[in-house]
């Protein structure tokens, strides 16, 4: 989804709220979530979704291709949550898939809105593969003869997969950092404030790049909507616990509904996209008492209006992204530390051909065992 039709929609949404009140505007989002939970759908009748980030991807379109079980990246891809800067949280199943990104990235992306580029996508774990944009093409033409449910669909995704550039992995941004930046200020915390304490602590002690882009940080962090913030850091620890992205899902309809509710979603809007306002805005004072947790209580009778009858497809194909922290863990516990042995099994399970496989495990090795050290 572009920028512009980000923006569209959203003005879209609002306008609705307005004029006809917050049931019919839940009723977009009710069938965005829907649509959400569809692409990530395989079955016996149904071929699995292939998505193409090719562009920028914010929001909604995020929602559009992640989800989906096959997601390429191409060095043309920018990817990012902005939510938290018009009052708003992360949907479209980010509660689902943010969680699950190593290092604590994931809240750190739901709450800065910062931007991934190109193979950083796929390195982290949202797309599945990266091809070259001039690949595209002939991709496109190969698979359109296949059966979805052929399994030589992910060895030519591999196939037509460029070369590895290994100074995607540790740069986030514009600036460089060093990678544990983020999984030691966002991974443990169960608050903002204690996030933001962390980061000011870190702007003020440390020295060098990680000192600059923790101030970086913090300063963007301070213009966006601190209720957002508070309750995406809620929302990103509850999907974590929950157990499917239609679960994800109906938690967020019923988000959804707190936030066209309130005050901060509208004026937010309104400040960053129509007013374009450089400086911080006056954010509306929600009250201790205007509490999610009243939305969320009943969420899981919302449950068949993501679900609908789609029982007998199941969600979704195996996850063909690069090995987890999680994984590598699991798999150092049960072959008692020793590396080699993990790097066979993984390397069995994902092909020596899937890129930057190798040198992934090792940076995992590396973060496992700094980790261990803390």
């Amino acid at each position: 989804m572009s920028l512009v039709s980000h923006l569209m929609y959203t003005l879209d949404v609002l306008k609705t709220r307005k004029k006809h009140g917050v049931d019919e505007a839940m009723k977009f989002f009710q069938q965005e979530y829907r649509l959400n939970h569809l692409i990530s759908l395989t079955g016996p009748k149904i071929a699995p979704v292939l998505s193409i980030i090719d562009g920028l991807t914010l929001g909604g379109g995020a929602g559009l291709s992640i989800n989906a079980p096959f997601c390429v990246s191409t060095e043309r891809s920018v990817f990012a949550m902005p939510e938290t800067a018009i009052g708003f949280y992360p949907d479209v199943g980010a509660t689902n898939f943010l969680p699950k990104l190593d290092c604590g990235l994931g809240v750190f992306l739901g709450l800065t809105g910062e931007r991934l580029h190109g193979q950083q996508i796929y390195h982290c774990g949202l797309a599945t593969h990266y091809i070259p944009h001039h690949r595209i093409e002939d991709l496109i033409a190969r698979l359109s003869g296949l059966d979805g449910s052929d399994p030589n669909f992910n060895l030519i995704l591999n196939e037509f997969s460029g070369s590895y550039l290994p100074e995607t992995t540790f740069k986030i941004s514009d600036n460089s950092i060093d990678s544990n930046l983020p999984s030691r200020r966002f991974n443990k915390s169960d608050c903002y404030e204690d996030i933001a304490c962390k980061l000011k602590r870190i702007s003020q002690e440390a020295k060098g790049p990680s000192a600059v882009y923790s101030e970086k940080i913090l300063t963007k962090l301070q213009t966006m909507c601190p209720n957002s913030l508070r309750k995406t850091v809620k929302l990103l620890r509850v999907g974590g616990q929950l157990a499917s992205l239609a679960k994800c899902l109906t938690m967020e309809l019923a988000a959804t509904r707190y936030f066209l509710s309130g005050a901060t979603f509208e004026f937010g809007t309104k400040a960053k996209l129509i007013d374009k306002l450089k400086r911080t805005p006056e954010w509306p004072i929600v009250n201790d008492s205007d509490d999610l947790n009243e939305f969320l209580r009943d969420h899981k009778m919302l449950a068949g209006e993501i679900v609908e009858d789609h029982s007998q497809y199941h969600s979704f194909l195996p996850h063909y992204t690069l090995p987890s922290e999680k994984e590598i863990r699991r798999l150092l516990i049960r072959h008692s530390g020793a590396k080699e042995l993990v790097k066979r099994e993984i390397l069995d399970k994902y092909s020596p051909y899937k890129l930057g496989i190798s040198e992934h495990l090792d940076l995992l090795f590396e973060y496992v065992e700094m980790q261990n050290k803390l």
